[in-house]
């Protein structure tokens, strides 16, 4: 059996669905949101996973995904079934959470993450900056252990 998915207490530093993430902080995920807003079964049909998940120790579902889309996610509907993520787990996470924190919709999050695609802010700068630091100790790390 694989490890169940990791399900986080709250939004990474740079969640494309909260509203305190920087403008294009997230950028190779806006494109992805939308698609969680179709009807269910027009969905993808995985998980959405944090951008974060490359550096972190397991995969680990996005928080802020669980909490706009919930229930609603085919990903996290067949990831329930299969045992692939705790299900009392995603609904605490989609429950408990203060929902004025996040966008409405995952284009309502794209919308806003990519205002700022042709001069991004320098917090969105650093942001992306960060992320690629951890990606690439991470990477090295896995090559020092394959060796």
């Amino acid at each position: 059996m694989t490890t169940p998915c990791n399900v986080p207490k709250g939004p990474c530093s740079t969640c494309p669905y909260a509203k305190a993430t920087p403008s294009q902080a997230a950028n190779e995920e806006y494109d992805k949101l939308p698609e969680y807003d179709r009807e269910t079964w027009a969905q993808p049909s995985s998980l959405f996973l944090c951008h974060h998940s490359p550096t972190l120790p397991s995969d680990t579902v996005c928080f802020g995904w669980l909490v706009v889309h919930g229930d609603e996610a085919l990903g996290l509907r067949l990831a329930m079934a299969t045992g692939s993520i705790d299900g009392k787990a995603a609904a605490e996470a989609h429950n408990g959470a203060d929902r004025s924190q996040f966008y409405k919709s995952g284009t309502e999050a794209a919308k806003s993450g990519m205002e700022a695609i042709e001069i991004p802010s320098a917090d969105a700068i650093q942001a992306v900056r960060t992320l690629a630091k951890r990606r690439m100790r991470k990477a090295m790390k896995r090559k020092a252990r394959a060796r």
